[in-house]
């Protein structure tokens, strides 16, 4: 059986295939975690990254003197008036490189480009207080990144509320941008029509039930071909700016930028992504998977040996990063549907087991019709137990689905943690 760790990662941000004819098999690709931190590592928009990681508090952000409060607006208008600040600054033409809106409850500010001194400006943006709707796709604040024709130096300009400005020049030769791709407005769906998209969707529709208020941020990125560019939508009650609260819920989605098509969403309670702080307690913190791929469990398998059961309908879950607090015993797996139930297969039997780096069946749940756990039981020979710490990029998480074939119905694979981990969070099923 092939590893799902060398599947699809999280960040593979296609339109989810058909069922598959055999296993299912990739190119290695980019890590995407909880708290969007690594994914947003990888890309290129270096000064729109700082913003990034401040508000998922890998860098720290400073309480504003101001608690001013902006009138929200979406993207289409804000990068309108962010362009016209552009095209009145000195040393252009400038390009559009990278583009993010944020809501934040609590008034924040943050200097940009840090490593670069500004010919003008002081690079210091502002975020305003803001506790009205964050799931609407209108944003208190956005943040544009532009550079000059020669790659040398880049701009940055806020629009707080409509009032747009430039927020600094970098120096000459410090360029954080260079060989990014240029992003064209007119091709990218508006940020409210990506907000209708997702309120459609079971896990936003339950965090905005328990979360009348948030913080929101809108991250507009490129993946690259085949996927282009994306919307990274989080919405999050833990607090960005370095104090607390500082663990609470979110959800996370990509949604793609020029067709609308949802590509993956997960949720998480009690993960640390905004202030920075550790918490080993919560299962979203400390574990995290790559993007589930459908395919078929291969013929002469058998579920006590393999995890499988020879041609049945299967998901492979590659495990991107675990903590060595993510002992098997600390964790079980369930399947709800799209109305929060827990799955039970209309034909055969299904159930979870856990792949070694060699691809070999490791630990298994007892197989049956409803696709809950309790535990995990060992088969003969198996050098695992229940204080064995998963493998980064190496160990995978079988979902057997029995002869039935349900992809696409919505489905969400459901981590719970136990003994010292806390939490849960899910992951879209194609």
């Amino acid at each position: 059986m092939t590893s799902a760790a060398e599947g699809s990662a999280h960040s593979e941000l296609d339109t989810a295939p058909g069922p598959s004819t055999g296993t299912a098999s990739a190119g290695p690709q980019p890590v995407r975690s909880r708290g969007r931190t690594v994914a947003i590592l990888v890309i290129a928009v270096a000064a729109i990254v700082v913003v990034s990681l401040a508000l998922t508090g890998v860098l720290p952000l400073f309480p504003a003197a101001s608690s001013t409060s902006y009138t929200a607006q979406a993207f289409s208008p804000a990068v309108s008036a962010a362009n016209n600040v552009s095209a009145s600054t000195p040393g252009g033409p400038w390009s559009l490189r990278g583009v993010q809106g944020a809501d934040t409850t609590i008034p924040t500010s943050i200097q940009v480009g840090s490593n670069c001194g500004f010919q003008s400006g002081s690079g210091t943006e502002s975020f305003g207080s803001y506790t009205g709707n964050y799931s609407n796709g209108e944003l208190d604040s956005w943040t544009f990144l532009y550079e000059n024709p020669g790659n040398t130096q880049f701009l940055v300009v806020e629009d707080n509320g409509g009032h747009a400005s430039a927020v600094g020049v970098s120096s000459s030769n410090c360029d954080q941008n260079k060989g990014s791709v240029p992003v064209n407005p007119e091709g990218v769906i508006d940020s409210p029509r990506i907000a209708t998209t997702l309120l459609h969707n079971l896990l936003v529709e339950r965090f905005i039930a328990s979360n009348p208020i948030a913080n929101s941020s809108f991250l507009l990125i490129d993946l690259g071909p085949p996927t282009g560019w994306v919307w990274e939508v989080g919405y999050q009650t833990c607090q960005v700016g370095g104090y607390g609260p500082f663990t609470g819920n979110d959800v996370e989605a990509i949604v793609n930028a020029t067709t609308g098509v949802l590509n993956n969403i997960s949720s998480a309670t009690g993960v640390s992504s905004c202030a920075g702080h550790a918490t080993p307690t919560a299962i979203g913190s400390v574990f995290g998977l790559f993007f589930p791929k459908e395919a078929t469990c291969p013929p002469g398998d058998s579920y006590a040996v393999n995890g499988c059961q020879g041609g049945d309908a299967i998901y492979l879950v590659g495990v991107a990063y675990a903590q060595s607090v993510a002992h098997l015993g600390n964790f079980f797996l369930q399947i709800e549907t799209s109305d929060g139930k827990v799955l039970t297969l209309s034909q055969g039997v299904g159930g979870f087991a856990i792949l070694n780096g060699s691809t070999d069946a490791v630990a298994e749940s007892t197989a049956g019709p409803t696709l809950s756990m309790t535990g995990w039981t060992f088969p003969a020979g198996s050098p695992a137990n229940n204080s064995t710490v998963l493998e980064n990029g190496k160990s995978s998480i079988v979902v057997d689905l029995g002869t039935s074939i349900p992809y696409g119905l919505g489905n969400f694979l459901v981590v719970n943690g136990s003994g010292p981990l806390s939490g849960t969070f899910g992951e879209n099923l194609p």
